[in-house]
């Protein structure tokens, strides 16, 4: 116990030294004993930094009151954005809801003989269009009409607007104002954004010209609702069957990337098999190539050549899936089908055959 009590003391003595050894140098003199070693490392490690990174006059940062962003500069960049969209949002006195709103037409083009897609300027912002009368999945027709004409349900073949077109339009709606503020009446926002019509020879629309104007009504609630084979995992196969103007509205599937989009392009295997009468008749060729690149593979098929130049399949719904290379699990599988009551039945009867269940089948009814 006495040596112990001992050891403590002189240990004791030793700290007390060397701590009164410490407050009796300079300060000076401890700040560099105490940093010598590590300054000396900085240094050299900022040495080494910068003979390796030797900054360029280019990039010399400036002071901050030179960067700042006018109005009229914001106004400029949100311009140049806005320029590159296919939509234009404009400020507007008021926004009156109406029954029909007029569109001017941007262009026509013949599709298929008989058929034309006539594209219009359509007002779609969420003060003028309420979202029960809105495009918000494919397959929805729309009432178009002349000037006080008579309205005709129309198909549609653009996609579904992308959602970021109503974007600054909700936003203003949010109406967040200072405290102590009182809400009053704003501006209002319009957007316009093309629209593409499929019409036939007996619309009203189908021999109207570029610079007319039509006037757009409500989009009908009669588009598909596509949650039941919205999973990617759980239908990686999906096959799409169209005839008629029913390929308008697979066009409207296939080209959705935003709003009413299945996703082709995270699937692995998408099918477009497509019937028309004859090789004459099959509308938006140019657009095959497109949809290849989106993963959709078309398989279109024609009922006879009638001494029209061909190089594709003759033969009905079943030729065409039974001359396909396509491997599946009928479970994994998922289909829609678009068009009338006749091929409608041909589609169902190829997918009960390849034993894809009914629940996992989407049939359009326009």
């Amino acid at each position: 116990m006495a040596t112990a009590s001992l050891q403590c003391s002189r240990l004791s003595c030793q700290l007390f030294s060397r701590s009164t050894q410490r407050a009796s140098r300079p300060a000076d003199s401890i700040k560099t004993d105490s940093f010598a070693h590590g300054t000396k490392l900085a240094l050299t490690s900022v040495n080494r930094r910068a003979s390796k990174f030797t900054p360029k006059a280019s990039v010399a940062v400036q002071p901050t009151a030179n960067a700042e962003i006018t109005t009229d500069d914001r106004l400029r960049l949100k311009e140049s954005e806005d320029s590159s969209k296919p939509y234009a949002v404009v400020e507007v006195d008021a926004a009156e809801q109406k029954d029909f709103n007029v569109a001017t037409v941007t262009a026509v083009e013949d599709v298929a003989p008989g058929v034309r897609v006539v594209t219009v300027n359509a007002e779609i912002s969420r003060e003028f269009i309420p979202i029960d009368k809105a495009y918000t999945k494919p397959g929805q027709t729309v009432l178009a009409r002349l000037p006080e004409g008579e309205a005709v349900s129309t198909y549609v073949s653009s996609p579904p607007f992308p959602s970021e077109s109503n974007w600054r339009v909700l936003y203003k709606l949010r109406g967040d104002i200072p405290a102590g503020a009182t809400k009053a009446p704003q501006y209002a926002l319009s957007v316009k954004h093309p629209l593409e019509l499929h019409v036939t020879a007996d619309h009203p629309l189908y021999n109207v010209q570029p610079d007319a104007e039509v006037e757009i009504g409500a989009f009908q609630a009669n588009g598909l609702d596509l949650r039941p084979i919205m999973f990617l995992s759980r239908f990686p196969t999906l096959l799409i069957f169209a005839s008629g103007n029913g390929i308008a509205a697979a066009r409207s599937l296939i080209e959705a990337s935003d709003v009413g989009s299945l996703f082709l392009n995270m699937r692995s295997e998408v099918r477009l098999f497509y019937s028309a009468p004859s090789p004459s008749a099959v509308a938006y060729k140019e657009r095959f190539a497109h949809w290849e690149k989106l993963n959709a593979k078309v398989r279109p098929t024609v009922d006879a050549t009638n001494g029209e130049e061909w190089d594709g399949l003759v033969g009905s719904f079943a030729d065409a899936f039974d001359a396909d290379d396509l491997e599946y699990d009928p479970e994994l599988t998922a289909a829609v089908v678009f068009g009338d009551k006749q091929s409608n039945q041909a589609a169902l009867q190829v997918l009960n055959e390849a034993g894809v269940p009914e629940r996992s089948i989407l049939v359009w009814d326009a």
